[in-house]
């Protein structure tokens, strides 16, 4: 176990290199199409948690991404634990742990985000477990994750796939589900070729397509992204 542990560890330390890297290539040509994906999952992110994180005690599970820190500054929060089993040379206020065991204290935060991770872990129950023992009664939670339509476990890097059923009733055995929403169609991951080919013009529609999918009254089945809020029980 001990072994599993080292060794899952020293592949996200390798990954999150590769996505530094990655992210600060601005010559590459689907840089504006992905800046702009990225920042579209903080609007929704924010959108949804509304005044929830303000004044208010916050864990942040999986921080190492560029995109997180940008969303993490806009919360209002008292104060915001960050954890990722990866943190990057600059994470230096950011605590190295597995989120599945963290050894952070019993109902201790009033609001837990967790974006874009559980997708990374084979045992999904032992992360919600260990989020509802950290969350204080009547806590939120924010969670995300891709919809397996759109982006289809490899088994490598996303280990497993949710559909947005399949999302709803794996968070609902452990957390009341008060909010739940998609981004932008699910089909934006089927054409990021377009953007590597240089073809401007699917970006300028994407966006247009997001503005629609705001007004709509259940976006969540047809998302690229699956958001969920949850209050623990």
């Amino acid at each position: 176990m001990v072994t599993e542990i080292i060794n899952y560890a020293q592949y996200y330390e390798n990954y999150t290199r590769s996505v530094v890297r990655y992210n600060c290539d601005t010559t590459r040509s689907d840089y504006e199409a992905q800046i702009w994906y990225e920042l579209n999952r903080n609007t929704i992110t924010l959108s949804m948690l509304g005044d929830l994180c303000k004044d208010k005690v916050v864990l942040d599970l999986g921080s190492a991404h560029w995109v997180e820190k940008t969303l993490l500054k806009q919360l209002g929060a008292k104060s915001i634990t960050k954890v990722d089993i990866a943190p990057t040379p600059d994470d230096g206020d950011t605590l190295k742990a597995d989120a599945c065991d963290t050894k952070l204290l019993d109902n201790s935060y009033d609001v837990i985000i967790c974006r874009e991770l559980i997708e990374h872990l084979t045992n999904p129950d032992k992360l919600l477990s260990e989020m509802y023992r950290m969350l204080k009664e009547g806590g939120y939670l924010f969670i995300a994750t891709p919809n397996a339509y759109s982006i289809p476990p490899d088994g490598i890097n996303h280990l497993r796939g949710y559909t947005p059923q399949g999302f709803v009733e794996t968070i609902e055995r452990h957390f009341k589900i008060i909010d739940r929403r998609g981004n932008i169609p699910y089909v934006f991951s089927t054409l990021l070729p377009a953007f590597e080919n240089g073809l401007t013009f699917v970006l300028r529609e994407f966006k247009d397509l997001a503005l629609r999918m705001e007004t709509m009254t259940d976006s969540y089945y047809f998302g690229t992204n699956l958001f969920v809020l949850c209050v623990k029980k």
